[in-house]
């Protein structure tokens, strides 16, 4: 039985459990709302990648070496369009605290991927995701080796981004992980 236990053991480090869930992030963007996200596999292009879950669902992930994204709908009820700067952030409580994923691992569970052999930095999006409110259409931008979004979405309209994130050796077995965006969003005028 002895033997039983350690070999129990052994196996279960060896498989990584861990929840992925998107904070809502109303004070990430704060003139702007969130509408649906969903994680999905890096195995396709912008339109055939395999959804890991549905959608506004955590999957559950058993591999620390597989690059993961997150696509999320940003919609503007503004009467003016709005400037983005924002990066993405992780947390293991939605209290925080938050950190930046960066393009270097240091101590973080996860970073930008740095590269896809499916899509690319910058690659404007196609809605994916089920819309949350009736706005038109507006392109996003997958984002693949930089920590930056920077992008203007028009007034009254919808969009997608996504973010191809790669979990490192750091990543905690059995833990639950929150993301969500933050960053200097500002109001232009018309």
């Amino acid at each position: 039985t002895d033997l039983n236990k350690r070999s129990k053991t052994c196996i279960m480090k060896k498989i990584l459990i861990l929840a992925l869930l998107m904070a809502v992030y109303s004070q990430g963007f704060a003139f702007l709302k969130q509408g649906n996200w969903r994680w999905r596999r890096d195995d396709g292009s912008e339109t055939t990648a395999t959804w890991l879950a549905a959608a506004n669902t955590a999957p559950t992930i058993s591999s620390s070496t597989d690059i993961l994204r997150l696509r999320y709908e940003v919609l503007s009820p503004l009467t003016v369009s709005t400037d983005l700067e924002d990066t993405i952030q992780w947390a293991t409580s939605t209290a925080g605290p938050w950190t930046n994923l960066d393009v270097t691992a240091g101590s973080s569970p996860f970073v930008i991927a740095g590269s896809s052999a499916f899509v690319t930095q910058g690659e404007l999006t196609t809605p994916q995701l089920a819309q949350s409110l009736n706005y038109p259409w507006y392109p996003g931008k997958i984002m693949v080796d930089s920590q930056v979004l920077k992008w203007t979405l028009p007034q009254k309209y919808r969009t997608e981004y996504e973010w191809c994130i790669k979990p490192t050796p750091n990543v905690a077995a059995n833990a639950t992980y929150y993301f969500r965006s933050w960053g200097a969003t500002s109001e232009l005028q018309n």
